[in-house]
């Protein structure tokens, strides 16, 4: 009697020629711009990254940066996380990293503007020192209208850069899109799930 007989197929063997490979590096050459994009997403996101990781000690102090620790800490995952994906040669991840980055730039426009708003009322950083220490309003005399001016101008400066820094990459995200989508019609499907794969 026979004893079970043993799957003996051998699973095929692709056989990458010279053709092949010219292919895969012709396409690794056409996917600069997106490699670039991937590149700008990691610089945001270590950058984002090493600024939670600085305002954590305060955060059990104080609650502004707390929220800071954890707007920080979810910009710097959604850019790892988009950079993946554009690696991944995913559709996707322009519009998720141009969201995160205008998700962050509100955040920090409408903090500057709330600062602002304080200033002009008198609620500022400067006025919470002369309330601690009234002994400063006298000794600064006219320098306080002016620090209060400046402190007022800092985060009009801070506003003017988020819009710039932040809209800005989120605009650049956005361009990647036609290079993707360009990238993918061009790129032969074997070769784009290679890729994927060594992404």
């Amino acid at each position: 009697m026979m004893a079970g007989t043993e799957n003996t197929e051998a699973t095929p063997q692709i056989t990458v020629t010279p053709a092949m490979q010219q292919e895969v590096a012709a396409a690794r050459k056409r996917r600069t711009k997106i490699d670039r994009a991937a590149g700008v997403a990691s610089f945001n996101g270590w950058c984002a990254a090493i600024l939670a990781a600085i305002s954590l000690p305060f955060a059990f102090f104080s609650p502004t940066s707390a929220v800071a620790a954890a707007v920080l800490a979810t910009t710097a995952f959604i850019e790892f996380r988009g950079r993946r994906m554009l690696r991944a040669l995913d559709t996707r991840a322009p519009v998720l990293l141009a969201c995160n980055q205008f998700a962050f730039g509100a955040i920090i426009v409408a903090y500057a503007a709330w600062n602002i708003y304080l200033v002009k009322h008198g609620q500022g950083g400067y006025a919470d020192v002369i309330a601690q220490h009234p002994e400063l309003s006298d000794a600064l005399g006219p320098l306080g209208a002016m620090i209060q001016k400046m402190e007022a101008l800092t985060y009009c400066l801070l506003m003017l850069g988020t819009l710039l820094f932040q809209g800005g990459t989120g605009v650049y995200y956005l361009t990647r899109r036609r290079y993707l989508r360009e990238y993918l019609a061009e790129t032969p499907e074997w070769v784009t799930q290679m890729l994927r794969a060594a992404a």
